[in-house]
């Protein structure tokens, strides 16, 4: 009887050793690198599979659609330099972002807030201004967070994605 019992408890614990690496093939962790710079030139490691992860977390039927990186200034305490992985709708009426940090020549998702956690922050920044309603990056009290640029049309929702 301890026999059958312990080939089920192993058959049970094989199984799910299998279940979880198949759920976490083809999924955008944090510590998946999401891109890589080429001296400069930037590529996103498999847009695919970034634009289903992104699409089940923003409300909407809406597809997204020019996913590129981009590396900018932050606004607020600090002027630095940061990256950030942005795409925008089709009817281009939302902008979708994410911070990514540069590790070696390698894009991953994060910021200083989130680093270490299996989740990351997705902007989402909806709302027709004259000189467009887009993620920014501020830094504030040593912590990079994206924010959406100022004018009254420019809404910003915030979803964690994994």
């Amino acid at each position: 009887m301890k026999c059958i019992f312990a080939v089920f408890l192993a058959l049970l614990v094989l199984s799910c050793k299998k279940e979880t690496a198949a759920a976490g093939s083809g999924s955008i962790y944090p510590e998946e690198a999401v891109g890589a710079n080429h001296n400069g030139t930037y590529t996103i490691t498999d847009e695919k599979a970034l634009a289903a992860a992104w699409e089940a977390n923003v409300d909407g039927p809406e597809k997204l659609t020019a996913f590129e990186i981009v590396k900018g200034t932050t606004e607020g305490d600090v002027a630095e330099d940061f990256y950030m992985l942005v795409a925008r709708t089709q009817d281009g009426t939302a902008k979708v972002a994410s911070l990514l940090q540069l590790k070696g020549d390698k894009f991953y998702f994060g910021s200083e807030d989130h680093d270490g956690s299996e989740s990351y922050l997705l902007v989402i920044c909806k709302g027709e201004c004259d000189g467009g309603c887009l993620p920014v990056a501020r830094k504030k009290d040593g912590v990079k967070h994206l924010i959406c640029s100022s004018c009254a049309d420019c809404e910003k929702n915030e979803k964690e994605a994994r």
